[in-house]
């Protein structure tokens, strides 16, 4: 560290530093490249506003993560930054660390910005926003052209660009427009991800594995030696990645023969030069999984004894018995629809839905119901309610994120892991922070992480400065605050009356 580092570092510690000082450690540190003095002064507690908001666009993705942190950032600052924001790549990376929902307006200048199939597939997976942005970043996706494989070796690229469970989980989250990608997408990965979707047609699976056949040899096969560095300069392994595709695809099964067969000659023909035990154990895996692919598919479950129940409460006693027979009676696939055909009952009450979430953590298809439940939601509410956590993005994912979040904070705001939601949402408001349980102020006393205080929505605390704004309301509200039973805005009005 610099005598001007230190000197800069040793003021920030001193508690009122002018406009100007903290002005010059800004232009001393950028100047110097000092990220460790930036991100230190992106964390002082009385930030100039115009410093504020120039550390904002700083291209260091740590310091605009530390600009992030300082403090809870309004969705109108929010909204400034997507606006004045050049580059599409700390766009995305910096939204990825804020992890809060975008309004309209931002995530309409976000799609537009961005191009690349990377930052595409971020914005579906890690961004909070209304689903039909999502939609329109997905048929974006499937325009953008498929990846070299050269660029590993030759231009230093990011394997992460062939990640190929990124395209498949940005793919689960659509399942209605499945068909349509494997289709018509230009990238072999979009559209294999695509053909792994139970329904898609013969032709999109078709197209899907000739695609990957053509891919894998005209990208892989035609390196020649150069394939066995591609490990070593990046990570990413061409057998590896062919047998996750694979594995994908295998339990869709009724694949045409002919497109399988020319992807088995074209492995075939890579195995005799792999000299590497472990990638011959991944090819011979990979020719296992076109055996598979080739199997007629079975027939959908559809369980009469489902179908069959008159009433809300036999039906709650049939998931019942679904639920106590996971360990013995049921397969995978069987508990699966099982649970799915409960869920899709029309006699299917809240509580049913809250129940049936219990039984799916094992299963890993949570993603799975709540594809075919974003355009209802008081089921997908319902179905939440029972989770163990909630997610930012299972709510903005809905048609409606607004209308989830209304159901879930009149309806199921008594229930913490709703509580625990709503306390930080980007959804939620001072208005709406009123119907809030009072229970909600325990919570926060008892957090002690930074990193979670800072998740917390602002509306809270903003809420509570407007009414109880004298010392005489604020003792008043201490002393309810240990037993009342009610509302936050109820709380808060009978401490103001005091």
């Amino acid at each position: 560290m610099s005598i001007a580092s230190e000197m800069y570092m040793n003021s920030l510690r001193e508690s009122d530093l002018s406009k100007t000082v903290q002005n010059q450690i800004f232009e001393y540190a950028t100047s110097a490249k000092d990220y460790k003095l930036l991100i230190t002064l992106a964390g002082y507690p009385k930030l100039d506003d115009e410093i504020d908001r120039k550390l904002s666009v700083h291209r260091s993705t740590d310091v605009r993560f530390a600009w992030l942190q300082r403090k809870a950032r309004s969705r109108t600052e929010i909204d400034e930054f997507v606006l004045n924001c050049k580059s599409a790549e700390i766009l995305i990376h910096t939204l990825r660390a804020h992890r809060g929902s975008l309004t309209d307006k931002s995530a309409r200048i976000v799609l537009d910005k961005i191009r690349k199939s990377g930052h595409l597939r971020d914005f579906i997976l890690y961004i909070p926003t209304r689903r039909a942005f999502k939609l329109e970043a997905l048929e974006k996706l499937a325009t953008c052209e498929p990846i070299f494989v050269s660029n590993l070796t030759d231009r230093g690229g990011d394997p992460d660009s062939l990640n190929f469970s990124a395209y498949l989980g940005a793919v689960k989250r659509f399942p209605e427009i499945a068909d349509k990608l494997a289709l018509t997408a230009k990238s072999p990965f979009l559209s294999a991800a695509a053909a792994a979707i139970d329904g898609v047609s013969q032709e999109g699976k078709r197209r899907a594995v000739t695609m990957i056949t053509k891919w894998y040899v005209d990208q892989v096969l035609a390196m020649g030696d150069k394939v066995g560095e591609l490990y070593k300069t990046s990570g990413w392994s061409p057998t590896g990645w062919l047998q996750d595709v694979l594995k994908e695809l295998a339990p869709v099964r009724n694949f045409e023969a002919e497109p399988v067969l020319a992807l088995r000659r074209a492995v075939l023909d890579h195995l005799k030069d792999v000299t590497n035990n472990y990638q011959s154990e991944q090819i011979q895996r990979s020719l296992t999984y076109m055996l598979e692919m080739r199997w007629v598919a079975e027939e959908p479950i559809e369980f009469n004894w489902i179908n069959e129940c008159s009433s809300a409460a036999s039906l709650s006693n049939t998931l019942d018995h679904v639920l106590e027979s996971f360990s013995s009676d049921f397969n995978r696939r069987q508990r699966v629809a099982s649970i799915k055909q409960i869920v899709q009952h029309p006699l299917a009450s809240k509580a049913v839905l809250a129940k049936a979430t219990k039984g799916l953590p094992e299963l890993g298809a949570g993603a799975m119901m709540h594809s075919f439940l974003h355009s209802d939601s008081a089921k997908l509410a319902a179905w939440l309610s029972g989770s163990n956590h909630i997610a930012s993005h299972s709510v903005m994912d809905a048609d409606d994120p607004d209308e989830v979040f209304s159901i879930l904070l009149n309806e199921y705001c008594e229930l913490p892991v709703v509580a625990e939601y709503l306390m930080k949402s980007d959804l939620l408001t001072e208005e709406s922070a009123r119907k809030l349980d009072a229970s909600v102020l325990k919570t926060l006393a008892a957090i002690r992480d930074p990193w979670t205080a800072s998740k917390i929505s602002p509306a809270i605390g903003k809420l509570i400065r407007s009414v109880i704004n004298t010392s005489v309301k604020m003792a008043a509200f201490e002393k309810l605050n240990g037993e009342f039973k009610g509302t936050l805005g109820q709380l808060l009005d009978q401490a103001a009356a005091a």
